[in-house]
């Protein structure tokens, strides 16, 4: 059996390095599937929010996490953890960490959500990706995402 011929290693050699540099090239990141800790609080009765700030975060996901608590027709408001009112059902805490690359990008986003009341975790929402072979997402997408991932993960009353 005679080896293959140039042009014909050339054919095979140069697809399957172009999608190695894909793979390599893509990024990995992914919404994690929500936990819900209280079996009791469902989150479609709860219609007060806060949104705590993160004083080290100035790049707006606690912003988004406001809009699309909004959105599900809750009232959010929101501020400093101190500043928080009696009256909210639950308060949300956004825990953003980015990277910088090329450009900052998101590597991590934490969303939990805590029982005005009591101070139990309710729920808790996660976005992570590779900090090596990233992507640049948009961080309101991906906070509406982890938002919407908490409250299509709820477990029915039993």
């Amino acid at each position: 059996m005679s080896p293959l011929p140039y042009r014909a290693l050339k054919r095979i050699v140069k697809p399957v390095f172009l999608v190695l540099l894909a793979l390599c090239f893509s990024g990995c990141a992914s919404v994690v599937d929500s936990k819900h800790y209280s079996k009791y609080a469902q989150l479609e009765s709860m219609k007060r929010a806060y949104v705590v700030h993160d004083p080290g975060s100035t790049l707006g996901c606690d912003n988004a996490a406001e809009e699309a608590l909004t959105a599900r027709g809750l009232k959010v408001t929101s501020g400093y953890i101190k500043d928080k009112p009696a009256d909210t059902d639950f308060y949300v805490e956004v825990v953003d960490r980015w990277q910088w690359d090329v450009a900052m990008f998101l590597a991590s986003l934490d969303i939990r959500f805590v029982d005005n009341a009591t101070g139990d975790l309710i729920a808790e929402g996660i976005f992570r990706q590779s900090t090596f072979f990233h992507t640049f997402p948009d961080q309101k997408q991906k906070t509406f995402e982890v938002i919407s991932s908490i409250y299509n993960s709820q477990p029915a009353l039993k």
